[in-house]
């Protein structure tokens, strides 16, 4: 990151949207607090709640799910840094 700022260039991440730290399964792997020093922008990929294939038919990224990631990523990251990923596909 310094090296890009240096160039007046943003440094962004898309990171697994999450409602908890947890440890554990896909979003397991993004430790936002550890990460929130080293990027200008967190985009959350907030989608595929429900997927072609996954055990329960059901939302893309229901409402409720979606405001609980948005609020965890922007104590993480600070709100200054979240860039919210929604679906355009369905």
């Amino acid at each position: 990151r310094p090296q890009m700022q240096a160039k007046g260039k943003l440094t962004t991440m898309a990171v697994a949207a999450k409602a908890s730290d947890v440890k554990t399964g896909w979003g397991g792997a993004y430790d936002y607090v550890a990460l929130a020093p080293h990027v200008d922008f967190a985009v959350l990929m907030a989608y595929d709640y429900h997927y072609q294939g996954g055990k329960d038919p059901g939302a893309i990224a229901p409402v409720g799910w979606v405001r609980q990631v948005a609020k965890f990523a922007a104590t993480s990251f600070g709100k200054e840094k979240v860039i919210l990923g929604i679906p355009f596909y369905g």
